[in-house]
């Protein structure tokens, strides 16, 4: 899964409130589709105006197919996603792979929530007319790469007056200093930092814990108690190709949502 983007990051964050002023327990297509509109200046909600979508009327329209639900139900941090909201994350993922974006951005999500049909956001964006090839037609389109021109030398330069010794010496070195600079960098930007490993959130799992009464005499008294479980966070780091389960205490489990960045240590077995 590729990382959010910080729009992509505060939608899904305004998700929640809207949940939560709806009065629901869980966060769903449609409210990632008033996020959408909640952020205000995002290019999915540009991309939604240019198709002559009116941000007001949509909210209205998701309001009235949503409707309120019940106040004493309502958690102000919602963060059950509706199986239809996974899956357009993982929608949002794989169009912003298909179209070799470096993030998942807020157009990302729109069209992931077109492609997620039986959403009740679908529904809403189908009646304003509103289609995935119209939506990828008005995506900003990244500039081409140029190629390199058939007169560019590939072979180095030896300044004059110098020999073929001196040359291949200053060749060596500047090879040298190269692979120096670009070691440097990719350590500077990856997201490996010693045992360090710093990945986004794709799911959050608490199993609780149960222990058995027991009397004086030993005997075992029928039925369990619940007290404290594990708290779980299911990461994906793209650096390492790899998903992690990561125990967390309480307070950073309940802080962090899907799509959120979170850094941790590596498991003792790949520490070095």
């Amino acid at each position: 899964m590729k990382p959010f983007s910080p729009d992509a990051q505060q939608i899904i964050a305004f998700s929640r409130q809207e949940s939560s002023r709806l009065k629901h327990d869980y966060v769903g297509t449609e409210h990632l589709l008033l996020g959408i509109i909640q952020l205000g200046d995002g290019t999915a909600l540009k991309i939604l105006k240019k198709l002559g979508v009116d941000p007001s009327a949509m909210r209205e329209e998701i309001e009235k197919q949503a409707g309120a639900g019940n106040a004493a139900a309502t958690r102000a941090d919602a963060t059950t996603y509706t199986l239809g909201a996974k899956k357009v994350f993982t929608l949002a993922g794989a169009e912003a792979t298909n179209l070799g974006h470096p993030q998942v951005g807020t157009e990302h999500l729109l069209l992931g929530l077109l492609r997620e049909e039986e959403g009740a956001a679908a529904l809403v964006l189908k009646k304003f007319q509103v289609e995935p090839a119209a939506v990828r037609k008005e995506l900003p389109q990244r500039p081409p790469r140029t190629p390199p021109s058939r007169n560019e030398s590939r072979e180095p330069v030896v300044v004059p007056g110098t020999g073929k010794r001196e040359a291949v010496i200053a060749i060596v070195l500047g090879l040298i200093i190269l692979a120096f600079l670009g070691y440097g960098v990719m350590h500077m930007a990856s997201p490996v930092q010693g045992n360090k490993l710093t990945g986004v959130v794709l799911e959050k799992t608490f199993t609780p814990q149960k222990e058995q009464q027991v009397s004086f005499s030993g005997r075992k008294i029928e039925g369990t108690k619940e007290v404290d479980g594990e708290y779980v966070l299911k990461v994906r780091v793209d650096s390492q190709n790899r998903t992690y389960e990561v125990p967390v205490e309480k307070p950073l489990y309940e802080s962090k949502q899907v799509g959120d960045s979170i850094t941790f240590m590596r498991p003792p077995s790949e520490q070095h």
